[in-house]
């Protein structure tokens, strides 16, 4: 291959890649667009899928981490399948019944809220 081919190769690649990163734009954090490389489309392509796929892994772990522990506690009883226990009913339900209550009567209910306890009295971080 000449090296005015070679040129002509990375320029369509280049195109391709420019392309590409504009048709996944709102599917792939910006942070990531420059590790989209490759020495043809298929690496291309394998490239744009672990991005993708890092983007939705990143926003997940945003998402989880802007929960109210009072959501939190409800999403895990909601998937524990504790059937002893009174149903907590739906989300906005269980915060109302949570923002009523006092520290002490919270403390009653922890174990049924799916909240544990700390033995440490360490705080949170402890």
């Amino acid at each position: 291959m000449t090296t005015e081919e070679q040129k002509s190769a990375a320029r369509r690649l280049q195109a391709y890649i420019t392309r590409r990163l504009s048709e996944c734009r709102n599917e792939i954090a910006p942070e990531l667009m420059e590790y989209i490389v490759g020495d043809d489309e298929t690496e291309i392509e394998a490239a744009l899928v672990v991005a993708k796929t890092k983007t939705a892994a990143i926003l997940q772990g945003i998402f989880q981490a802007q929960q109210t522990p009072d959501e939190l506690a409800w999403r895990q009883n909601q998937t524990d399948g504790i059937s002893d226990q009174r149903p907590l009913g739906t989300e906005q339900e269980f915060v109302d019944r949570v923002k009523g209550m006092s520290l002490s009567e919270f403390a009653k209910h922890r174990e049924e809220f799916g909240v544990r306890g700390s033995t440490s009295n360490r705080g949170i971080f402890g």
